[in-house]
């Protein structure tokens, strides 16, 4: 599959292919700081402490994004902690009552964590090919160079 380019990219190689570029999308404010919301359980607020400020930097994160990058935070949770369940009690679980042997429910809540970190890890960038298709403003470095 061809990796999109960018409006802003096709503008600044002269837009070669001539046709219309929507270069007018909305403009949110960008983050300076954000507190995890007090809803996120721990595993979720330390991981919205370790990848938000990255985002921020970068100028990714806009005050909309904030319930969003909440649920990739309390997905990564979820996938832990459903991990945890299954390291402990297996991935197959057997019923006390009559002995039928069944798959760990915490499988499927690992499977769709999984699928939740995925979906928004490529909303935000943080999958090598999505880094490819979002624009990142141009960040003045710690040196006064812009990247």
């Amino acid at each position: 599959m061809p990796t999109k380019t960018t409006s802003k990219k096709k503008a600044l190689e002269g837009n070669p292919g001539k046709r219309d570029l929507t270069i007018s999308a909305p403009n949110y404010t960008s983050l300076l700081k954000a507190d995890p919301p007090e809803y996120l359980d721990q595993i979720a607020k330390d991981e919205f402490k370790r990848i938000v400020p990255e985002l921020i930097k970068l100028r990714i994160l806009k005050i909309g994004d904030l319930h969003n990058i909440s649920i990739y935070c309390q997905a990564v949770s979820n996938m832990i902690q459903a991990n945890d369940h299954i390291q402990q009690n297996g991935f197959m679980l057997t019923n006390p009552l009559n002995g039928i042997i069944y798959k760990n429910p915490m499988a499927g809540i690992f499977n769709d964590s999984q699928r939740q970190i995925l979906k928004y890890s490529q909303e935000f960038g943080l999958t090598p090919m999505s880094r490819t298709k979002i624009d990142i403003p141009d960040v003045e470095n710690d040196d006064g160079m812009f990247s």
